[in-house]
């Protein structure tokens, strides 16, 4: 049976899961042609491709391809290019600053919400933006552009990532990366050598690499840790708003319960790569040249991978979820992303609050990053409490 998959239609973007089920039952090696590329949703094929960046290269110049040298940074190259830098960011991310970072504005977002009281917020602009934006600029030790100017930046970029499925939305992604690459270009040079940014500039120039290299890797880890914490805890507020999962907080391990939200809530729809020589998938046979689409939203609901995918198993363990990616370009932010839904969690458990969805949330037109465009919640005393 044919799948139609739209990922721009209101109805996928609502709610992806059901087309990702159909399809990995009918389809899991699905042509899409508007995107030029095969689309996989199981979870053993989404693995095999993100193991192996010798078959499947994140960096299209592999098979051909060009790309201008203004957009070169370490998640558009391959090992070995790309491993001292990467493995200098890696080693940089999720310290001690980063923790303390985490708790401190995961403390303050819940005090903004338990000040709503009865009067309904929304929170994506008004709580959930300023505090991922703090705790991004935290890490990387530089000022904050201010949350409507990043939020015009996070907006181009995001919808751009889709260009494949619009054209018309590359103009203003290449307008706001320039924008955050001009941020970037200030901050390098003004930083200290303590922060991060001074870090990894100057690890870059150990590593030899082109200072637009450098650059570029900076802004682009900028907007992904940004885009993560933003999407994430704008979904998992939503999710919260069931008062059996916000009570049960209080009994879980919030280690545990952390990777959980990430499986579920997979904010990072998917990513492509370039297939270097023929490779044959249960379903379909990829030739060299052509892409794949990795799902990772739709590797992350697979039965046969995870009992009840579509539930929230705060005990859930062992977890495989791909909501990271996996192998040789999994995300450098990993610690910091998993270190911001703990704080998270703990902080809502902690307080005797409930949180009540006051109107329908609404979705980004955005399939490439999933995540609220509005969320309007109430908080009130716990029932009983």
């Amino acid at each position: 049976m044919s799948v139609k998959y739209d990922p721009l239609s209101p109805r996928v973007i609502a709610n992806p899961y059901p087309v990702y089920d159909a399809l990995r039952r009918s389809d899991p090696v699905h042509w899409h042609e508007q995107m030029g590329a095969y689309v996989l949703t199981r979870h053993s094929d989404c693995q095999t491709v993100l193991r192996d960046h010798g078959t499947f290269a994140r960096d299209a110049r592999r098979v051909g391809a060009e790309i201008p040298d203004r957009f070169l940074q370490v998640q558009t190259d391959d090992p070995p290019n790309n491993a001292k830098l990467r493995s200098a960011l890696r080693n940089l991310i999720g310290g001690e600053d980063a923790a303390d970072s985490c708790a401190r504005e995961a403390s303050v977002l819940v005090q903004r919400l338990r000040e709503t009281g009865d009067q309904p917020l929304e929170v994506m602009r008004q709580v959930v933006a300023p505090a991922a934006l703090t705790v991004t600029c935290d890490l990387l030790g530089v000022p904050s552009p201010g949350v409507d100017e990043y939020m015009e930046i996070f907006d181009g970029i995001t919808r751009a990532m889709d260009a494949k499925l619009d054209p018309d939305r590359s103009h203003a992604g290449i307008s706001a990366t320039l924008r955050l690459g001009g941020y970037m270009a200030e901050w390098m040079a003004q930083a200290a050598n303590s922060s991060l940014v001074g870090q990894a500039r100057d690890a870059g120039i150990a590593c030899g690499a082109p200072p637009h290299y450098v650059e570029n890797t900076l802004a682009a880890a900028f907007n992904a840790g940004f885009s993560t914490l933003y999407a994430l805890t704008g979904e998992i507020l939503l999710e919260l708003c069931r008062p059996e999962l916000l009570s049960a907080l209080q009994a879980c391990d919030y280690a545990v319960a952390a990777d959980e939200f990430l499986r579920y809530s997979s904010p990072a729809q998917g990513t492509m790569r370039y297939v270097t020589k023929t490779h044959a998938f249960e379903g379909g046979v990829v030739e060299r040249g052509q892409a794949v689409v990795v799902l990772f939203s739709a590797a992350n609901r697979d039965a046969s991978v995870f009992d009840r995918p579509h539930d929230i198993v705060l005990t859930r363990t062992p977890n495989r979820h791909l909501g990271f990616g996996w192998g040789a370009h999994v995300c450098a932010g990993t610690p910091l992303g998993k270190q911001w839904v703990q704080s998270l969690l703990r902080a809502l458990g902690e307080v005797h609050i409930g949180l009540e969805l006051t109107e329908a949330p609404t979705y980004m037109h955005s399939a490439t990053l999933r995540n609220l465009e509005s969320l309007r919640i109430s908080a009130r005393p716990r029932k009983g409490l």
